[in-house]
């Protein structure tokens, strides 16, 4: 899936002034911030975006410098490199924000940040800045510590997959996003502090698919974010999570630990009162033996695929009290140790029961589920829960059930079902 770009990265493509061919070298004064690029062939290029330039020289390594000064928000400087080689460019000057990813055919020549950003003036933005820099592997700690003025890591380092380090972020206090900040960084295995940053709002991706991480940073203190949208999705290699016990402004856990297969004991979350869907939340954390209680979430309003395979838990939390709730799709789908589900009877506004619990080969008894004019898809409901004793939940009863249309191998394999002759064969 793929990210929006922010406000400065949504102009990469729609470049406002270009700066032609580099022009010859004028100066050969040091300059602070200086990145390494590497070629591997002739007249290879490399593209630096800026929004907006004031004194900005970019000396490009190869006896080549490009100078510039322009207001528009989205400048393209493009070198061509004549041979093969590793080249360091140097930057000073002032500008609101730069990109090294933007071009797809050049990302990937990025190699090191040799050093901090010290040399450039007025940067308030990082966002997008080394989004897609494949090739990047190093950075220096202190890179932008001094850049207090910053507001966005909007997407910064988006699928920087060779990158084993990141700098420190926690002194910039005026962030107020961390939208996909580190999405699919996948070498490293420990993340900069953040719980300085107390004015971000969003945890949105933050932390996709970092599948070696090991420690995650602590985010309790960040009160004014709203969601944790796939926020530590596919962090596979990480056992224990951060609290999140005080984000109480968060209205959505989609998919926030799904695929987080080594997880043991996910974080509290019944003090997030405005959460409005747990679909996925937990899918695929087959490792996970227990899960918090969700009862107090009852603004919730589906349960799709919330604990989908989450394979070695044997009791799963009470839900009776989201009775806004519409879907039990898949939602223990899998859960091949529980013994007991649990109660759903209460909730009177469910429409479908697809695979809700497929394969819960250890459930012993039939879930009760009040006649209902709602609900109107059952098909594999109860498929592969050999161990079912007692009577069935009855979905049959087109007296009680009278609009459900979808029922294909409800009962398949339900054997030991007291009522298993009376199912009609279309429903096994």
């Amino acid at each position: 899936m793929l990210l929006s770009l922010s406000a400065f990265g949504q102009g990469f493509g729609k470049t406002a002034a270009f700066i032609g061919a580099a022009t010859a070298k004028t100066s050969t004064a040091a300059v602070p911030f200086t990145v390494e690029v590497v070629t591997t062939g002739v007249n290879e290029t490399f593209v630096i975006v800026v929004n907006t330039a004031t004194n900005l020289s970019v000396s490009w390594g190869n006896t080549t410098s490009t100078n510039v000064n322009s207001s528009a928000s989205s400048i393209s400087l493009t070198n061509t490199y004549a041979a093969a080689g590793t080249y360091n460019i140097t930057i000073a000057g002032a500008t609101k924000g730069m990109v090294f990813g933007n071009n797809a055919a050049t990302q990937g020549r990025l190699k090191r940040v040799l050093t901090p950003m010290v040399g450039i003036a007025g940067i308030t933005t990082l966002a997008s800045m080394f989004t897609s820099c494949t090739g990047l592997y190093w950075m220096p700690s202190d890179m932008i510590s001094t850049l207090t003025n910053v507001t966005s890591l909007d997407q910064t380092w988006v699928s920087c997959s060779a990158a084993t380090n990141f700098p420190a972020v926690n002194t910039l206090t005026n962030v107020n996003t961390l939208y996909g900040t580190w999405y699919n960084c996948s070498a490293a295995t420990n993340f900069p502090a953040v719980s300085n940053l107390t004015l971000v709002n969003t945890l949105y991706y933050t932390w996709r698919d970092c599948s070696k991480m090991v420690n995650p940073p602590a985010v309790n203190t960040l009160t004014n974010v709203n969601t944790l949208y796939y926020t530590w999705y596919n962090c596979y290699a990480t056992t224990n999570f951060p609290a999140v016990s005080n984000l109480t402004l968060v209205n959505s856990l989609y998919s926030t630990w799904s695929s987080c297969s080594k997880m043991i004991s996910p974080p509290e979350v019944n003090t997030l009162t405005n959460v409005r869907t747990l679909e996925s939340t937990w899918e695929s954390c087959s490792a996970a033996t227990n899960f918090p209680a969700v009862s107090n979430l009852t603004l919730v309003n589906t349960l799709n695929a919330t604990w989908y395979r989450c394979s070695a838990a044997t009791n799963f939390p009470a839900v009776s009290n989201l009775t806004l709730v519409n879907t039990l799709n898949y939602t223990w789908y899998g859960c091949n140790n529980m013994v007991d589900p649990p109660f759903v009877n209460t909730l009177t506004n469910v429409n479908t029961l697809y695979s809700a619990w497929y394969g819960c080969s250890k459930m012993t008894n039939c879930p009760t589920i009040t006649a209902s004019t709602l609900i109107t898809n059952a098909n594999y409901a109860y498929q592969n829960c050999t161990a079912l004793i007692g009577a069935s939940s009855g979905l049959y009863n087109v007296g009680n059930f009278p609009n459900i249309i979808n029922f294909t191998s409800c009962y398949n394999g339900c054997t030991l079902l007291s009522d298993y002759a009376s199912i009609p064969t279309a429903w096994k």
